[in-house]
């Protein structure tokens, strides 16, 4: 456990740098002044208007976008200046690399994302029942995002660009009009989640709750496994 520490430690430093974290919080600044001009506004059905909000703006953009640009920069910094080798100067088992690297995605991300947005879910009016449904999913979401995420910036270069390439692109605008390609899209699940524990029907979240938690949890496994495979195959110099 000393050694994934160490690396979850190490890689936590090394993405957490001030400007990403002033450009991200920017993000939830941004949702909340927002949720408050809807709060403001008396809508007739404030749950529903700050479900529709939380999922629009929260888990469409920021659950992802700050899970990406935190999740491909675990690794993938370590690949493109070439310091990746001094995580195994010592033989270390690649799946605390993978977990290491993951976790310190993770907790990273959560806090930037779910802070700000159950402080937009209660000024929206939601209450505390969209509060927590958004805490829930949001959470989740994040880690099955950054869990796939860092196997992509392992893999990929400029795999940031790759990723807002499927963000933007597939989830945002291919998965939305085709009900077979929703099946491949992590909002879809995210959506489907939040929609079932805040218990507001909402478009594109049409999956039962139990099995959208389900296939996020095993998005997680599936992605710290694709990383540990990917690290195994490579060869350091």
């Amino acid at each position: 456990m000393k050694v994934f520490f160490a690396i979850f430690a190490f890689i936590r430093g090394v993405i957490a740098t001030k400007g990403r974290l002033i450009a991200l919080t920017g993000m939830g600044i941004a949702g909340a002044l927002i949720a408050l001009a809807i709060g403001a506004s008396n809508p007739t059905d404030p749950i529903r208007s700050a479900s529709l909000f939380i999922s629009g703006y929260g888990m469409t953009l920021m659950v992802p976008i700050i899970s990406l640009v935190f999740a491909t920069a675990a690794l993938g910094n370590l690949v493109e200046d070439n310091s990746l080798v001094y995580l195994w100067m010592r033989p270390t088992n690649r799946s605390l690399v993978a977990g290491g690297a993951t976790a310190a995605a993770w907790v990273v991300a959560v806090p930037l994302v779910v802070i700000p947005l159950v402080i937009s879910a209660f000024l929206a009016g939601g209450g505390g029942r969209v509060a927590l449904a958004t805490t829930f999913a949001a959470t989740l979401g994040i880690m099955a995002y950054c869990s796939l995420f860092v196997a992509i910036g392992l893999r990929f270069k400029r795999a940031l660009l790759w990723g807002l390439v499927y963000v933007l692109i597939w989830e945002g605008t291919v998965a939305r009009s085709a009900t077979g390609a929703s099946r491949l899209s992590v909002q879809t699940y995210i959506n489907s989640a939040f929609s079932d524990f805040a218990n507001v029907n909402l478009v594109h979240a049409d999956i039962d709750g139990t099995v959208a938690v389900a296939v996020l949890i095993m998005l997680c496994a599936a992605g710290i496994g694709l990383t540990t495979w990917l690290l195994n195959r490579r060869e350091v110099a």
